[in-house]
């Protein structure tokens, strides 16, 4: 058996994921059905509503400040080791941010229960963990963003939050550009794990039985090393 550690991991035929740290890592797993583990805000604009494509477009200008907000997380087999982030190659940002009206007539009442029957629900794991709600028809004319991120994804290494990062220090600040993104292959088979390469890999020998049937030679390297796993 080996002691070791590793920072990224690079299936063959795809780029390099990040491996999720132990903190993000336990935020992850200890989430189950009734036990949801996202942390959501509010937040509540007097004036005109901006038009749905409007948001759109300012989400898709500052997707690029957080590019943890378009990756998947990605387990491996009986969770031998911690999960990974990976590109999610069919992002769409037209289903995590999401336009809906507050029941009529838009008082505190309706807006907090609606925004309680957002929360309670978890969010999907097969897409990147977050969703925002532009809400409108509250009374006074105003509207809101209720925005839902996994706490693993803001916690530990990540850091940072996408609604930070909407909103400019002036109100004329100039419109966002885009930036353009292509996503990363990821990997591309249940074995990816086994068949990819370690990359700043360092381990020692410990006591332990050798390999079944060979003298410890074709177990992992007992060297600190920079090497292939084995298939």
């Amino acid at each position: 058996m080996m002691r070791w550690s590793a920072i990224s991991w690079r299936p063959e035929g795809s780029a390099a994921v990040e491996r999720m740290s132990t903190l993000d890592a336990g935020f992850y797993f200890v989430e189950h059905e009734n036990v949801p583990m996202h942390i959501g805000s509010l937040a509540v604009f007097d004036g005109p509503a901006p038009s749905h494509a409007d948001l759109l477009g300012l989400y898709a200008a500052k997707l690029s400040l957080v590019p943890r907000y378009r990756k998947l997380v990605r387990t491996l087999p009986l969770q031998v080791f911690r999960p990974f982030w990976s590109d999610d190659e069919h992002f769409d940002l037209g289903y995590h941010l999401r336009h809906a009206g507050v029941p009529p007539p838009g008082g505190p009442a309706e807006l907090t229960e609606m925004a309680s029957r957002v929360f309670s629900q978890r969010l999907d794991r097969a897409r990147p963990l977050w969703e925002a709600w532009f809400l409108e028809g509250i009374e006074g004319g105003r509207w809101a963003i209720l925005s839902k991120v996994h706490h693993c994804m803001v916690d530990g290494v990540g850091g940072s939050d996408l609604m930070a990062a909407l909103f400019d220090l002036s109100p004329e600040a100039p419109p966002p550009v885009p930036t353009p993104w292509e996503p990363l292959p990821g990997p591309r088979s249940p074995t990816w794990w086994r068949a990819g390469r370690w990359t700043r890999c360092s381990g020692r020998p410990a006591r332990s039985p050798t390999c079944p049937g060979s003298s410890g030679a074709g177990c992992l390297s007992r060297a600190t090393c920079s090497a292939s796993a084995g298939g």
